[in-house]
């Protein structure tokens, strides 16, 4: 047992089934949990300090039993009792927490997650994440990490997940939280998600396991210490980088699709951005280099000291304090076998040069680097007029050995390999570039620049360097150095998008900023030097970055997706970008062709199925719905000329398919698109709105990304979309934030056909800030009842359910019409639809 191990305890619950019969069964949540129980003891974590929970099927309790970790069943009471041990805990430092079974996520409630018992006996025992975080921030533990892979975020509808409350043990009230501890909580999904399972395992935990693997660990989330030479392990770039673009390329591939983002939420002293350490790496061989300077009062004049570790996400800079000079000897340990660069800065306005400011050093032991400053020649006496000399500079390009001395190994071969790539001869004097000639030896090439070269010189040597690292076997290290500060070379790196383009990709977003490119920085991993939208780089077909390292990110609403590049000077570094990230919204897998307008109904590939209209879900009366011409992708079904002339009453509904039919509600003023017909069917109102919240409000209905003053500003802005701005109703009344509701609600009421949820939302409205609605409000409900209209957004059933009163008979019929539509609501679908 070595470093945190010894005072590391673990919770691991894995529930497959439930007491309640009406509950799904699990394939993968005890699988998980018996990964969780081995992963820890790979970290050395005793068995005494893993308190186990679980509820295995016939097929998990081989596996969970040849653990030989003692279990305890996964009911409230049970698991309450290891928290309950884990508050009393004296000496502990670092706590995990996994959570496998079945969770759910409720606006009013947040994050719960099902135990055992969960249905049995009318009740719907549950951890209340946001509760049980408060109680884990109050222990002994200064580090909490809760890992939650609910694996389906579905198993009650609507209205039932209103009716469940978040739970603590036997109302135990969560302590105050201690300042210095911090919790970092991942979770499978986001609200209003699934968790897949994926081959018997949960997609979320299975991939997170293995990017946390403490022998093969997700390289890009390593950090470096360069004061000790420890290396630790970044939840945070885990999930961002790894873990969630896996997952949702993994569960948006399975059929019928799933919308699956995996996210990491901070907690207590964790902020928003910080860096994350999960865990420390074993230790490893390392060098020290020390970094001095010459002469020693030169060293106010020297700005900054930056060190970075070639091909790693590591970097170290040291910027000189305002007024006072770097302390000197720096020190700096690297783990051997890595190549370090160092580079030497002074001051703007200096009256000193650093003579050779950039140094390679490969990592084997003790590495003195010495950096040599010299006073600048200020020019002749105040009057003269004779010019200045002709300044010129060298930069050398070498070849060294692993123990930093030269290695002349170049010989006619290697310099016509780069003669090639130059277009140039290779000989003494010969000029590769304007103003800069060669000069050439064993040990590599030297180049002299003229004045105003610089840029020039600088590529051609990085160029020099590419070429000589390739054609160099491994054991020769490749190394610039100058005499004066030479501007860096720029690389190209070229971007090819799919056959469907920037819109194909990101529908009406192309035109936004949504591809981050980030180079290893100083103070962080990462600097962001580009973000471009997907439509200049489909006109531009590439960027400009500093050769290297180079890291693309293209983030839309409904997924991200990263690739590290390294980009050369001598060619552009070529990348294809996916044709999908993430489950793209219906309107940017459909594209923008020949949109029809209101009363209509857009497919995929296919024929059209048979499809018909009612005014209201207690109609018996219905019009077909026949198929439209225009140059629409798939097909298109509309009743708009039998519909039109009727106005807005009895809010008009679509009933698409038979045995059983998919049935939502119709919109006069635009088209929907539907994806599937079947209890997971999606129907999204297609538009062009190029703004990202439509798609995360509208298409997916992540309440929890959007922060209420976001949305207020959106609101603000002039002609917001009515279908955002309904949406975005929703959002802020699941959020409590009931002065902008009213004010919202003022502007909805404008549109009639959205006449419903405004009703249903100033009525809770009104409840929650007034004692009630008033008697025109009700009147208007009962109307709307007697056409049987349908809440457009699905959170609006659970609404009316709560709203519409069990003694007034105007109620009655609509009220069990909308019982029978919440049971069968799909989960995929913000727009409401059901089946029947």
């Amino acid at each position: 047992m070595t470093g945190e191990a010894g005072t590391t305890w673990a919770l691991v619950v894995g529930i497959d089934r439930y007491d309640d019969p009406s509950l799904a069964s699990l394939d993968g949540a005890v699988a998980d949990a018996v990964d969780a129980v081995t992963w820890l003891r790979a970290l050395g974590v005793p068995d005494e300090q893993i308190l186990l929970h679980a509820s295995p099927s016939e097929a998990s309790k081989g596996p969970l039993d040849a653990l030989g970790v003692p279990f305890s069943a996964s009911r409230e009471p049970d698991i309450w009792a290891s928290v309950h041990r884990l508050t009393q805990v004296r000496g502990g430092t670092r706590l995990f927490v996994f959570l496998s079974g079945h969770g759910l996520y409720e606006p009013t409630k947040g994050r719960l997650f099902l135990t055992q018992e969960a249905g049995a006996l009318g009740t719907y025992n549950n951890l209340g994440i946001d509760l049980y975080v408060r109680l884990l921030l109050s222990t002994g533990f200064t580090r909490t990490f809760l890992f939650m892979d609910g694996c389906q975020n579905y198993p009650y509808t609507e209205t039932k997940r209103q009716q469940i409350d978040a739970a603590i043990y036997g109302g135990v009230v969560p302590p105050t939280p201690r300042p210095g501890n911090s919790l970092a909580a991942a979770f499978a999904a986001k609200q209003g998600q699934r968790a897949a399972e994926i081959n018997g395992r949960g997609a979320f935990l299975h991939r997170l396991l293995q990017a946390l693997d403490i022998t093969r660990p997700f390289p890009d989330a390593l950090d470096l210490d360069f004061a000790s030479g420890r290396q630790s392990l970044d939840l945070r770039r885990v999930i961002s980088d790894d873990v969630r673009p896996a997952v949702e390329r993994a569960a948006g591939a399975l059929t019928p699709p799933v919308d699956q983002s995996p996210q990491l939420v901070p907690y207590g002293a964790l902020g928003a951005d910080d860096p994350c350490p999960v865990l420390m790496l074993p230790d490893v061989e390392t060098g020290v280099i020390s970094i001095d300077l010459a002469p020693v009062d030169a060293s106010s004049v020297v700005d900054t000291i930056e060190l970075q570790v070639m091909f790693r996400p590591w970097s170290q800079r040291l910027p000189r304090p305002r007024g006072t000079p770097l302390s000197i000897p720096i020190t700096a340990r690297v783990p051997v076998g890595e190549h370090a660069n160092i580079r030497c800065l002074t001051a703007s306005g200096t009256p000193w040069d650093v003579i050779h400011p950039t140094v390679d050093v490969p990592v084997t032991g003790e590495h003195p680097v010495h950096f040599e400053l010299s006073p600048r020649d200020v020019g002749q006496a105040a009057g003269e007029s004779e010019p200045p000399a002709q300044h010129q500079s060298v930069i050398g390009v070498k070849t060294l050995t692993h123990q930093g001395g030269l290695a002349p190994a170049l010989g006619r071969t290697e310099y016509e390999q780069l003669g090639r790539t130059l277009g140039s001869s290779m000989h003494d004097g010969a000029q590769v570039a304007p103003g800069v000639h060669l000069n050439v030896y064993e040990s590599g090439p030297e180049f002299v620049v003229d004045r105003g070269a610089e840029a020039a010189a600088g590529r051609v040597a990085a160029v020099a360097a590419e070429v000589l690292r390739d054609v160099m076997s491994s054991d020769v290290i490749i190394a610039t150095d100058a005499s004066s500060e030479i501007p860096a070379a720029e690389a190209r790196v070229e971007v090819l998008l799919g056959e469907h383009g920037a819109a194909g990709l990101a529908g009406p977003l192309a035109r936004r900023a949504v591809l981050e490119v980030d180079v290893p920085g100083d103070e962080t991993v990462w600097e962001t030097v580009h973000e471009i939208s997907l439509a200049e780089l489909e006109r531009e077909g590439g960027f400009g970055v500093p050769p290297g390292r180079v890291r693309l990110s293209v983030n839309l609403p409904w997924g991200s997706w990263r690739k590290t590049v390294d980009a050369h000077v001598a060619h552009s570094s070529v990348v294809q970008l996916p044709t999908q990230v993430g489950a793209p919204p219906l309107r940017v897998r459909l594209g923008a062709a020949g949109w029809p307008g209101g009363y209509a109904v857009v497919g995929g590939a296919g024929d059209a199925p048979p499809a018909r209209a009612r005014p209201g879900v207690l109609a018996t009366s219905s019009v077909e719905m026949r198929p439209a011409p225009g140059s629409s992708p798939g097909w298109v079904l509309t009743a708009a000329d039998n519909l039109a002339h009727k106005g807005h009453d009895g809010g008009w509904m679509a009933s698409v398919g038979v045995a059983p039919a998919t049935v939502f509600p119709l919109s006069p003023v635009r088209s929907l698109a539907i994806d599937a017909l079947d209890a997971f069917s999606r129907v999204e109102p297609l538009t062009d709105v190029p703004l990202p919240e439509w798609d995360m409000l509208v298409c997916a209905g992540r309440i929890e990304d959007i922060d209420p003053d976001g949305l207020t500003e959106l609101l603000a802005s002039a002609s917001v979309d009515e279908v955002l701005g309904l949406a975005a109703a929703h959002a802020l009344h699941g959020r409590r934030q009931w002065k902008q509701l009213a004010e919202v609600l003022d502007e909805l009421r404008r549109r009639e056909w959205l006449g419903l949820d405004v009703d249903l939302l100033a009525t809770s409205l009104a409840t929650h800030t007034g004692g009630g609605p008033d008697s025109t409000l009700v009147e208007r409900l009962a109307a709307r009842a007697a056409r049987g209209e349908v809440p457009i957004l699905r959170w609006g059933v659970a609404l009316a359910l709560q709203f519409c009163p069990d003694d007034d008979l105007r109620f009655g019929q609509w009220r069990a019409a909308l019982q029978r539509i919440d049971a069968t609501l799909s989960p995929r679908s913000v727009w409401t639809v059901w089946t029947e």
